[in-house]
């Protein structure tokens, strides 16, 4: 497997940044965030018990959150800002947005009150897990390995959603083993 970036260390060791599979970031939430996703072209036929029941969770212990998707080449995601009942009657984008033939409803999110009970905050950790399932659904994973001079892989870490978190805790792991030993480096370090 090839690295996807190489971190040369003045000691000799290397850090390599992979590519990583991802597990999709839904699973494990038990109820706190769930993504009830119809398929962006099955909209016309969802049902109004479907809604109705939206309106329940709603009602009684979730944030309901509309969730737009782009596919073109890739996964992006957004969450629709406002009321989502207000804006389920009208899932494409107008086409002089340029995307409606390539975007639309993709579904619900729906964020747990207990753990997030302002509205405000459920939004925001709404934000963020959507950017973790579009991370997975475009497969951008990564992974780090600490590479010694002998080129045996000393320590790793995978399963990261963005490249800058996976590199810094590289960096931050690399640091610990020198702060272990007693030396003194300065990070950033140059690519090679």
């Amino acid at each position: 497997m090839s690295a996807l970036k190489t971190l040369n260390l003045p000691d000799g060791f290397k850090i390599e940044i992979h590519r990583s599979d991802l597990s999709n970031p839904f699973d494990d939430q038990e109820g706190v965030f769930v993504l009830d996703s119809f398929g962006r072209r099955s909209i016309r036929g969802q049902s109004a018990d479907h809604v109705e029941s939206l309106k329940r969770a709603q009602d009684e212990n979730m944030h309901v959150f509309a969730v737009r998707a782009y596919a073109h080449s890739g996964e992006a995601y957004s969450l629709v800002k406002g009321d989502w009942k207000a804006k389920h009657s009208n899932p494409f984008p107008p086409a002089s947005s340029g995307q409606m033939w390539d975007s639309g409803w993709q579904g619900y999110l729906l964020v747990s009150k207990k753990e997030f009970p302002k509205r405000a905050k459920a939004y925001e950790a709404a934000k963020g897990m959507l950017k973790c399932y579009q991370a997975y659904a475009n497969g951008e994973g990564y992974g780090w390995q600490y590479v010694n001079p002998e080129g045996d892989t000393e320590d790793s870490c995978w399963g990261y959603y963005n490249e800058e978190d996976c590199m810094q805790d590289a960096q931050a792991a690399h640091q610990h083993r020198i702060d272990q030993e007693g030396e003194q480096l300065s990070l950033p370090l140059e690519e090679g």
